[in-house]
């Protein structure tokens, strides 16, 4: 009896996902956006750790995890910026990802799906979700998104649910990666914060830039999301109803002390 090795079906699969394109990732790159959303460059090239061709050797068509970000100080509460700017924001960091994709040539299945924006006390966190070959389930700290990603699971099975026990997307969405990176530098438990932080997603449909509910919010959805995560967070969520408006991000609240990039590589590895 002969035994097949998965491994090779699990690249084709991958090639065919678009997960395997030839990317360059030799060096990272500055960041060209004026939100400064760039790619999360230890993620990409240092976790998971064994990220190899099929020869064993480095490659630049080795799956790897994909994720953008970007941490945007202000002098003054961002509770000041609109619902309207804040989706906006959200707008122009997508954007800024796709710039930083192409010049990275990350391939267009390759580029996450969405942009979040968490909006808390002065400062504006920016991430996208996390696309590639592991995710936030995966993760050995016991961190506070786990803590509550793990309540909303157990919420979910108290219900009576049994179609779906874990996230739907196993954790990978942009609101659990932005209160990750918020959690890597504040203690102080986002439910408890005043006021309460605003959080929003955006993706594309096409040709179109579209806001988004959590995942899991439609009532005819059989699967637990961040509908739950939020609600465990407690956070309020912007209304994609709301239109975007106009916002200078360098002047508004009072204008901007500094803009970072909390990386997620120490919190994600082993």
């Amino acid at each position: 009896m002969r035994f097949f090795s998965a491994k090779p079906l699990l690249v084709a699969a991958l090639t065919f996902a678009g997960l395997l394109t030839a990317y360059d990732l030799k060096e990272e790159k500055e960041p060209q956006g004026g939100l400064k959303i760039r790619l999360d460059y230890d993620v990409a090239t240092k976790w998971p750790k064994e990220a190899k061709g099929r020869d064993g050797e480095e490659s630049n068509q080795a799956p790897r995890n994909w994720l953008f970000s970007s941490h945007v100080s202000y002098l003054k509460s961002v509770s000041e910026i609109t619902d309207g700017q804040l989706w906006q924001l959200a707008f122009d960091a997508y954007r800024e990802m796709e710039d930083e994709c192409a010049a990275y040539a990350i391939g267009k299945k390759s580029i996450p799906g969405v942009m979040t924006i968490l909006a808390v006390g002065e400062e504006i966190f920016l991430s996208s979700s996390q696309k590639g070959v592991d995710y936030t389930y995966k993760m050995a700290q016991d961190t506070p998104v786990r803590q509550s990603l793990e309540m909303c699971r157990l919420v979910w099975r108290d219900q009576g649910q049994e179609a779906q026990d874990e996230h739907k997307n196993k954790g990978a969405c942009g609101e659990p990666m932005v209160a990750q990176q918020y959690y890597s530098i504040h203690e102080k438990p986002l439910k408890e914060r005043d006021p309460k932080p605003r959080v929003g997603t955006v993706g594309r449909r096409g040709r179109d830039y579209i806001p988004m509910d959590p995942c899991g919010t439609a009532p005819e959805e059989d699967y637990w999301g961040c509908n739950l995560f939020v609600e465990d967070q407690g956070l309020i969520v912007l209304d994609r109803n709301i239109s975007p408006e106009p916002v200078d991000y360098k002047t508004v609240a009072g204008g901007i002390t500094g803009i970072d990039q909390v990386k997620m590589c120490t919190v994600n590895s082993d």
